[in-house]
């Protein structure tokens, strides 16, 4: 006699293998295959395929993350080899191991870090050069290394700037944790050097007028001066200036003319055809100052003053000392006449054996004084001269001469 039976379903259990893992990424999505799973307690040749593609890490970060964990419904398994899913209880949930690496982040040079020639391949960097690759959406890290290096010193070769980076240079955003990241080792990006301006300073020597245009003209180097700026914009940089170190650099032109050829005090100089001579010219430009104080670089030509001066000199009057008194002997009647020179005139004085005369035509037997004062209140000048009278001169009688000589002052 047959009696009732029953047969009860069997009780499956899935875990996860093969540890799910994947790249840091900021959250515990977990990514699966049917290969992650095992389906445990089937009797030998059925089978099932599980199809959920998706579960859950612990952690989103790689310290922390261990293990994947799913949740698994009637839909998620397929039958295989004539298996029922009716003959089992299937498993809900699954759990295996599971690992999130690190992300590798790269990092470069931006923003084209720029210096002027200062003869060497050191480079000064800001966070805002530093640009990081592959982060994860809002997180960041600032970087704080300020030096990097050139790849050449001169300003035609040099176009790239590199720099070498530790843990220590990098400064975590807020939720953002360096043990998720491989941080870079080097940033490298384009670079620039720019030519160093020097400020050429002219001195053109006055001349005498030679009916020419042509200046007498020398250009030196202004010293080094960081406070040069261009007044037309107090925010530009400062302007450095000046020969680096012992480099052969100096400053060559073409041509000097003054305006025009006529005499004139301070007239404008054109100096032409500016430029940079040596053997490391090619790391220099020409700057120019105008009379506002702007900059300009680089420049052709620039300009000067000087004088053109007449080509007599000036005459120079050189007051002549006061007169001496003049000693007249007494008469010697007998002598030639006497010529007096003084000032800027000649006066004659003539004598016979009883008169004397001047050249103003006055005659008569007088004395020399009063001959003299005669000419002065005539408008006659005698500033300044000399008489030398020799004894030929008959300024009174003989008898009637009560001294041996008389004095004209």
């Amino acid at each position: 006699m047959l009696q009732e039976g029953s047969i009860t379903a069997r009780t499956l259990t899935a875990s996860i293998i093969d540890t799910p893992t994947k790249v840091y990424d900021g959250n515990t999505d977990a990514t699966l295959t049917n290969g992650n799973f095992s389906i445990a307690n089937l009797v030998d040749g059925e089978s099932f395929i599980v199809t959920k593609t998706t579960g859950a890490y612990n952690d989103k970060d790689v310290v922390d993350a261990s293990t994947v964990t799913t949740s698994l419904a009637e839909g998620d398994f397929t039958q295989e080899n004539d298996t029922l899913a009716s003959n089992y209880i299937m498993p809900v949930t699954a759990t295996g191991a599971g690992s999130i690496t690190v992300r590798t982040l790269t990092a470069s040079i931006i923003n084209t870090p720029t210096k002027v020639y200062d003869g060497n391949t050191t480079a000064t960097l800001t966070n805002d050069n530093y640009s990081i690759a592959n982060l994860v959406t809002g997180e960041s890290f600032t970087v704080n290394k300020a030096t990097g290096a050139y790849n050449d010193k001169d300003v035609a070769d040099a176009n790239s700037v590199t720099t070498r980076l530790v843990s220590g240079d990098f400064e975590a955003g807020d939720d953002t944790l360096k043990s998720n990241y491989t941080l870079p080792i080097t940033a490298t990006g384009g670079a620039t050097i720019n030519v160093r301006p020097l400020v050429a300073v002219a001195k053109t020597q006055d001349k005498i007028f030679d009916a020419k245009t042509e200046a007498k003209t020398t250009l030196t180097i202004a010293a080094e001066n960081l406070n040069l700026r261009n007044l037309n914009d107090s925010n530009n940089p400062l302007v450095v200036n000046g020969v680096v170190g012992n480099e052969n650099v100096f400053l060559t032109f073409t041509d000097a003319n003054f305006s025009d050829e006529m005499v004139g005090i301070d007239k404008t100089v054109t100096i032409n055809g500016l430029s940079v001579a040596g053997i490391d010219a090619a790391n220099y430009i020409v700057m120019v100052k105008d009379a506002l104080g702007s900059l300009t670089a680089p420049a052709s030509t620039m300009t000067t003053i000087a004088d053109i001066n007449p080509n007599n000199p000036p005459v120079v009057f050189i007051p002549a000392p006061p007169p001496a008194p003049v000693v007249i002997p007494r008469p010697n009647l007998g002598n030639a006449p006497v010529v007096a020179v003084g000032g800027m005139q000649v006066v004659a004085i003539a004598s016979t054996s009883s008169t004397t005369s001047v050249s103003s035509g006055a005659q008569g037997e007088a004395s020399v004084d009063t001959m003299l004062l005669s000419q002065v209140n005539n408008g006659n000048s005698f500033d300044n001269q000399v008489f030398i009278v020799d004894g030929g001169i008959n300024t009174v009688n003989p008898d009637q001469a009560a001294n041996t000589e008389e004095t004209v002052e």
